[in-house]
Order: structure tokens, then C-alpha cells, then sequence
């Protein structure tokens, strides 16, 4: 029981605190709010006025503020009436606390010229119903009225009330400082008479000399300094507390250590704190360090003297054989475009690197080409460059081409060309520079190859070989004659040289792939011939003679053997072998062998036709 009477008292005060308290608080604005509205009076519907009132304690910045007017049916801001604007650059508009900021139409101004203003508009407020807004300089709502039941943007959805021409729209004052803003339109505006008099002329410049500064100083800091274009500059501060003086700024050449002191970095291009130049690097005048340069005269760091360079006190020349240029292309019989080319050959036992040559090319060596990246020529090797590859161009009227290093020494170079015909390559041939028809780009160079032309108004001819020379059909090139005189090797046993190769070859060989004869034919055994049989109608026609026959197989006559042997009137004794008899047979043998080799020398032509012929029967080709 006792608790139902603690609830029911607790409630009681609570509605009761409702009441009292409900009755007497409203909500204040913090910053700038509408004070009054007059769309118009009796004497004029023009004669309108905007009143506002600083609702703070403290002075509002309202540079660049506008009021705004809008329809009733409208949810935009409307058209702008007017604006505090600035006097100047880096001036700001203040309103003062607890003050007033006070706007009329110009036909209420022009009617009432004694009546004063801050700023002034073209009336166009309705007498039915509208809203007016004012909006800060970055375009956001401050405050804002709509009055009349048609105006659906009013604070709180209730517009206030729509004034007479004797009255006007006024904003309830709560303490006689402070006027009531809940927003709800409804119930902070009242209509009222316009008041005796009106407040204006509180708003004041205000110039901000430090527009570096955050916020608004009237006055420059103290210790700052104040620059020609309004920079409010601080006090200097002594970066480098070891160097007499104060250094605003790191001097340079030099790094700041330990947060206060600053040491002299001899190489400001390199990261860290280098109060010393490292080994193998230079230092410039401006402290600026790099890699030890071994070749001054070569564009670029050259850390490590190049390979086949000399460096003498930094100037590096080149130490071996001179690549030379052997040929080019300027004219060639199809499109110039990967087709002309230029052509260098290494004498050296070494390959060269091409990194530090360039090729000047023009009669005066106006351009100047860079050969591309890791080029190299292999030892006693030839390399070929097209302009598709260096981007060159050898014009077809006059020009030459020059070899230098990369510091301007000339290597090498070419005679001047005047006007190839298409397709003559530009070479050095025989120790001399000439056209040629024969281009062997990557290859060694040949001498033109003449050619009659009656209609050509110039023509090329080749040089005479010296007396010990004769000229290659292969190469066109001369040739020295050789001075010892050679010697045929006879065959060996079993051969013989072949007329038409001048070669040995096998008698057997030979023979072994003779064809037989027909079966009426018989073969010579002097000539390996085949011969014809004679017939028997042949033989009758002429007779051997007394003591001789006819061979029936060979059809050669031959004597006849006689048909007995008569009988000796002694018996037969043995003949002893002497040395004599020997001498004799030897003789008789040598005798044959003169006999056989004069025979052969006699029949030497057939015998050799019938070689080759048995040869060409064997192989047709041969």
C-alpha cells in the first residue's frame, strides 16, 4: 500500500512539472535568424522588409550571405534578393552580437528616403503566401519563414500566418535578447504592427591580415612578419645550432644530424650523410658524387676501362686494329626501305664491341647514328647493318660514310659515292673503293662483272693482272701464278691414264666388263676386238697357195702340217743345258718383249678407242 502511494505521487509531479515548465521555455537560435517579414502596407504592396538578428553572444561572420526568396509551391531555394558582400579581398562582413542586419525593397526605400537599410532588393515578396531563406556563403540554410497555407516549405510543415497591409510577420521575443526560434513557423511568428524604429548600419568590416593563418587576424602575431602579398611570416627558427648565424633553411651542401646540427654532406645525391667522397667515385663542384669516370673523353660513366680501350691520364683510345667499312648500299633495285645497308669488317683476332662507335653519315657527316645495344663483330668476320635496324638513309645522288668514337675520332672511312645506279653496291675491292654489281653483304667483296652495253654512257673495266698473275673465272679476282712446273706420276702396273680425265685406271676393270661377241664374230687377241667370221662363199674366192690352207674357224690361211715325220738315221740322244742355251732362251724372251711392245705401240690408237669405248659402255656418264 505504502508503495502504490510513492507511484502515484511520482506521476502526479511529473504532469504537474510538464505544465509549468511547458508554458514558459522555447528553443533559441545560436547564430542568425529572421526577425521580421513585411510583404507590403497600406500605402504601397512594394513596401517590403526583411529584418535579421544576430541571436549569439558573439559576432557572426556573414560574408557573402544572401537572402532568398521562394513561391509558395516551391521546395528550392528561390531567387537570391541580396547579399553582404565584402568591401574587398580578404575583408570580412561581421555582425555584432545581439544586433540587427536590415534589408528593404528599393520602392519602400525610394518612399521612404529618410529610412535606412544595410542592403536593398526588388520587392517580389507575395502578400498570400511564400518563404524566404537565408543561406551562408558555402550555400547552407540558416533560417527560414513561409507563411500562408499554401507555402509547403515552411519550418515544422506550419506555415505562419499571412499578414495585412497594416501588419507584418514578427518573431516572438522570449527575455527582450534572445527571440524564440523551435523551428515551427507556426508558433514562433505573431503579427504585429511595424515598430517605431529600426536598427542598421551594425555590420562592419573586418581585415584579415594573415590570410596564411587559419581564422581572422586583425592584427599581425606577434614575432611574424607580414609580406608584400599578406603572408603573416613566423619567427626564424635556427635549423643548424653549430654554424654561426641563423639558417632558416638546411644550407647546401649540407644535412641535418642529432635533430639541431648540420654537417657538410659531401655527395648531396647520395642517400645518407657522406662527409667524405667514397672510394672509386668523384665529387662535381656542386656536391654531387658519382662513379669514378675512367674514360673522360666517352660520354657516360665509364667505371671500368672498356675492353680493347688504353686509358691514358682518364682519356681512353681505342688499342687494337680499326674495324674498317667495306661495303654499302645506297641505290638498291627494289624499295630502299630494310634494303640499303652498311657493312664493317674486324681484322683483330678478337671480337669488337661496338658500344662506343657512331657512324657520321652525309658528305659533311650532318648525321650521326648510334649503333643498337650489345652490337659486337666476331674476329675476322664482316656485320651488316640495315636502315631498318639503325634508321638511316644514304641519299642516291653524293655522299660518304665516317667510322668514329663516340668522343668524335674518326676510325674510318669511305670514299665519296656520286650518284649508284640501282643495285651497284659502293665497295672496297683490291684495295680501292668501286661499284660493283654483285652486293655480298656480310661476305667478302667482288669486283664488278662486265657486261657490253653500247647504249650505257659509262661503263666498268677490269683492272689487268700483273705479269705473275692470272684472273679467277670463280671470283674475278687475280691470282698469283704458281713458278714450279708439275709432273705426270705414271700409272702403276695394271692401269692406264684415261684420255679425256688424265686419270689412271684399271685395265681388268675394264675387261672384265667387255661384251662378247656374236656367235659369227671372234675377237682379235691384238686388238680385244670383235671381228666377222668369213664365210665359206668367201673363202672359195681366193686361194691360199701351194703348201697352205684356210683356217675354217678363223678364215685365215696357215701352212699345212706336214702328214709324217721322217725317221732319223740316228737315234735320239739327250741335248745337255748349257749356260749357253740360257743366255739363249733370255735373249729369245727379250727378243718377244720388243716384239709385243712395238706391236702395241703400232696398234696404241685402237686400243686405246677400244678402252674407251668399253668404258663409255660401262659407265655413260664417265
Amino acid at each position: 500500500m505504502h508503495k502504490l502511494y510513492v507511484y502515484v505521487l511520482f506521476i502526479t509531479l511529473c504532469v504537474a512539472g510538464c505544465f509549468v515548465f511547458s508554458a514558459d521555455t522555447y528553443a533559441a537560435s545560436q547564430t542568425i535568424v529572421i526577425s521580421e517579414v513585411q510583404v507590403g502596407t497600406a500605402a504601397s504592396a512594394s513596401n517590403e522588409l526583411i529584418e535579421l538578428y544576430n541571436n549569439s553572444d558573439t559576432a557572426v561572420d556573414m560574408t557573402d550571405w544572401c537572402v532568398y526568396y521562394a513561391s509558395a509551391s516551391s521546395l528550392t531555394n528561390g531567387s537570391k534578393l541580396a547579399c553582404f558582400v565584402a568591401s574587398g579581398p580578404a575583408v570580412h562582413v561581421f555582425l555584432p552580437a545581439r544586433t540587427y542586419a536590415l534589408a528593404v525593397s528599393t520602392q519602400f526605400s525610394t518612399a521612404n528616403p529618410t529610412f535606412g537599410s544595410d542592403i536593398k532588393f526588388s520587392a517580389t515578396l507575395s502578400g498570400v503566401a511564400g518563404h524566404v531563406r537565408v543561406l551562408n556563403a558555402q550555400g547552407v540554410e540558416i533560417d527560414k519563414i513561409g507563411w500562408g497555407a499554401t507555402a509547403i516549405a515552411a519550418e515544422g510543415s506550419a506555415p505562419a500566418m499571412v499578414p495585412t497591409n497594416t501588419t507584418l510577420l514578427q518573431r516572438k521575443l522570449q527575455d527582450g535578447l534572445t527571440y524564440i526560434d523551435t523551428d515551427m513557423n507556426s508558433t514562433d511568428f505573431q503579427l504585429a504592427s511595424a515598430r517605431n524604429s529600426y536598427s542598421y548600419g551594425n555590420l562592419y568590416d573586418m581585415q584579415d591580415v594573415c590570410v596564411n593563418i587559419a581564422g581572422i587576424q586583425e592584427i599581425v602575431p606577434t614575432d611574424y612578419t607580414l609580406d608584400t602579398v599578406g603572408l603573416c611570416n613566423p619567427p626564424p627558427v635556427d635549423i643548424c645550432a653549430n654554424i654561426t648565424g641563423i639558417q632558416i633553411t638546411i644550407p647546401a651542401g649540407y644535412m641535418v644530424v642529432n635533430s639541431a646540427d648540420c654537417m657538410a654532406d659531401r655527395c648531396a645525391n647520395i642517400d645518407g650523410l657522406q662527409q667524405e667522397v667514397p672510394i672509386d667515385m668523384d665529387a662535381d663542384q656542386i656536391g654531387n658524387c658519382y662513379a669514378h669516370d675512367a674514360c673522360e673523353n666517352l660520354p657516360g660513366v665509364q667505371v671500368w676501362r672498356p675492353d680493347n680501350f688504353d686509358s691514358t691520364g682518364g682519356i681512353c683510345r681505342f688499342s687494337i686494329l680499326t674495324p674498317k667499312l667495306t661495303e654499302l648500299l645506297p641505290n638498291p633495285t627494289s624499295d630502299d626501305k630494310g634494303h640499303e645497308f652498311i657493312e664493317l669488317y674486324n681484322p683483330n683476332d678478337s671480337d669488337i664491341d661496338l658500344t662506343h662507335f657512331r657512324l657520321k653519315i652525309g658528305v659533311s657527316g650532318e648525321n650521326l647514328y648510334v649503333f643498337p645495344a650489345d652490337a659486337t663483330i666476331g674476329a675476322h668476320s664482316y656485320r651488316t647493318f640495315y636502315n631498318s635496324e639503325i634508321g638511316f638513309t644514304l641519299v642516291n645522288t653524293s655522299s660518304q660514310i665516317v667510322l668514329v668514337l663516340s668522343d668524335g675520332t674518326i676510325m674510318d672511312q669511305t670514299d665519296t659515292y656520286i650518284s649508284p645506279a640501282d643495285g651497284m653496291a659502293w665497295a672496297m675491292v683490291d684495295g680501292r673503293w668501286q661499284y660493283t654489281d654483285q652486293p655480298t653483304p656480310g661476305s667478302e667483296n667482288f669486283a664488278s662483272v662486265v657486261v657490253e652495253d653500247n647504249e650505257s654512257v659509262t661503263s666498268t673495266h677490269l683492272q689487268p693482272c700483273a705479269a705473275n698473275q692470272y684472273r679467277s673465272p670463280e671470283t674475278n679476282r687475280c691470282r698469283t701464278t704458281a713458278l714450279l712446273t708439275s709432273v705426270l706420276t705414271p700409272c702403276k702396273d695394271g692401269q692406264y691414264r684415261s684420255e679425256e680425265t688424265n686419270r689412271c685406271r684399271s685395265i681388268s676393270a675394264v675387261l672384265s666388263s667387255v661384251k662378247s661377241c656374236d656367235d659369227d664374230q671372234f675377237r682379235n687377241p691384238t686388238t680385244g676386238r670383235c671381228k666377222k667370221i668369213a664365210s665359206s662363199d668367201e673363202l672359195a674366192v681366193a686361194d691360199c697357195g701351194e703348201g697352205r690352207e684356210r683356217n675354217p674357224t678363223s678364215g685365215r690361211c696357215r701352212n699345212v702340217a706336214a702328214s709324217s715325220v721322217p725317221e732319223a738315221s740316228f737315234a735320239v740322244e739327250p741335248v745337255k743345258e748349257t749356260g749357253k742355251a740360257f743366255i739363249g732362251w733370255w735373249t729369245l724372251g727379250g727378243v718377244g718383249v720388243l716384239a709385243l711392245g712395238y706391236g702395241g705401240w703400232e696398234w696404241r690408237q685402237e686400243v686405246m678407242n677400244m678402252i674407251r669405248k668399253i668404258i663409255s659402255s660401262i659407265n655413260p656418264d664417265s
